[in-house]
């Protein structure tokens, strides 16, 4: 950013109030943000930005890959991170290579995947083996602290271990930006990667906000940490 110039931040939405929730978090003393909706304005806008922030679960999935090939600064895990989690068995393979504990099939042929008892105590599809049937899910929401490392929002009760290993995954897979981490916890205490997700949703009242709110980061921080992140990250190809 120039003298004083405000950087833009270009928001890549379905919907005009999805921005509009970015805009009211952010300062507009320091930001000017620029709602883009593709279907309508194409991708002209987004030249003319400092950072761009898709918003994965109202636009196209394929908008931060042509960012990295344009070289502009995006909000996200990056684009190989994204590929990978995008498939969970491969996922696993490589967490697994890099020596973290994962889901993997039992004996029996029935996969753990899903199985269990998710965070409201309803039990969650699939078919689990009598080892898994009472494993415990977590969900964190993963992102780079001003240290420049992985910090970690859980849920409450979540044993150490879970944390820990949503750092560890976060690392593993090279991610630069947002992401969640699932793991299950067994009823012997083991704690597995089950899945992470490299788009999470970061609107407001989202469970990735949520649980970072519930973590003493408010909203209108959390954005601003994202977009700093990103401009810190640098753009290109890495």
């Amino acid at each position: 950013m120039a003298g004083s110039r405000k950087t833009r931040v270009a928001v890549v939405a379905g919907e005009r109030s999805s921005a509009g929730a970015i805009a009211d978090a952010l300062d507009p003393v320091e930001f000017e943000v620029v709602p883009v909706e593709i279907a309508r304005t194409g991708l002209t806008p987004l030249k003319h930005a400092d950072v761009v922030l898709p918003l994965p679960h109202d636009g196209d999935a394929t908008i931060p890959g042509l960012l990295e090939m344009a070289g502009i600064p995006f909000v996200g895990a990056g684009v190989l991170a994204a590929a990978v989690a995008a498939n969970r068995s491969f996922t696993r393979r490589l967490a697994a290579s890099a020596g973290l504990p994962v889901v993997t099939p039992d004996a029996a042929g029935f996969p753990v995947v899903s199985a269990g008892v998710g965070e409201d105590g309803r039990p969650q599809p699939g078919a689990p083996s009598a080892s898994t049937a009472s494993a415990r899910r977590f969900t964190c929401a993963v992102l780079v602290d001003e240290a420049g490392e992985p910090g970690v929002a859980h849920p409450s009760g979540a044993p150490d271990a879970v944390p820990a290993l949503a750092r560890a995954a976060f690392t593993a897979l090279g991610c630069t930006g947002p992401v969640t981490v699932t793991a299950l916890v067994t009823p012997a205490g083991a704690v597995l990667l089950d899945e992470i997700d490299a788009t999470p949703d970061l609107r407001p009242g989202a469970p990735f906000a949520r649980m970072w709110a519930d973590a003493g980061l408010a909203y209108p921080a959390l954005v601003t940490r994202l977009i700093r992140t990103a401009l810190g990250h640098g753009s290109g190809l890495h």
